[in-house]
């Protein structure tokens, strides 16, 4: 009979270490970081750029073009 108290209480302790939570913990002060960085971020049309760069071959050419004039890649 205490021994089904002391496993029920082992287990009671196991599970309530796995679901405290750091709350300094690193990982989560990342992610929130990362979270806030992604949200903040604003679209940069090229449409207001006199010139853009080629991702492909770094050409750097006119934004009213459809497409890289040096390697044919599209924007």
């Amino acid at each position: 009979m205490i021994w089904a108290a002391v496993a029920i209480g082992l287990v009671l302790v196991v599970l309530y270490l796995r679901s405290r939570r750091d709350p300094y913990s690193l990982r989560d002060l990342e992610r929130l970081q990362n979270q806030l960085e992604f949200e903040s971020v604003e679209e940069i049309s090229t449409d207001e750029a006199d010139e853009v760069i080629c991702p492909n071959c770094f050409e750097a050419y006119e934004s009213n073009r459809p497409a890289c004039p040096r390697c044919g890649k599209l924007k």
